[in-house]
């Protein structure tokens, strides 16, 4: 019986020891590296889709521009103009859904927007013009002010690029 106590006793010391460990390997990771990387948009030119490129964080901003990035890459940051990044990629680094030149799919990410009202607010783009707020927002079928409330912070007003 003393010996259950003994080796019972010693579980949770080596338990707490393996978890300090794991703890300090993961700080001194290189994922700590990948999560500080900057990222820099390339814009579609030529029927091509934008690309997103990572650059490490120990490479400096010049360095990129000079070597790595073609011409007209954009970094991306959260100060970034409203309708710059296109709209299948905003979430992923959390910029605001630029909802006038956003597809159903990209609409439907949002929460609260399913397929019928994602189409509704395409609907009433193609019928009324380009959405300039949330006033002209809240005037689509479906959406009231509870929704325009909780969508405005996910939500850019940029109007619409103009195909030629």
């Amino acid at each position: 019986m003393a010996e259950e106590r003994a080796e019972r006793d010693f579980r949770v010391p080596v338990l707490l020891l393996l978890g300090v460990l794991i703890l300090a390997f993961s700080s001194f990771s290189s994922e700590s590296e990948h999560q500080a990387s900057l990222y820099y948009l390339v814009p579609a030119q030529d029927g091509e889709k934008a690309e997103v490129i990572r650059v490490p964080q120990s490479v400096s901003s010049e360095q990129a521009s000079q070597t790595a990035l073609p011409p007209g890459a954009l970094a991306i940051t959260p100060d970034m103009p409203c309708g710059v990044a296109p709209p299948e990629i905003t979430q992923l680094f959390n910029l605001p859904l630029p909802v006038n030149q956003a597809d159903q799919e990209s609409l439907m990410l949002l929460p609260g927007i399913g397929p019928k009202l994602a189409a509704r607010i395409i609907a009433f783009r193609e019928e009324q013009g380009d959405i300039t707020g949330p006033d002209d927002f809240i005037r689509v079928k479906g959406i009231g002010p509870k929704l325009t409330a909780r969508l405005s912070p996910l939500l850019c007003f940029a109007p619409a690029e103009k195909k030629s």
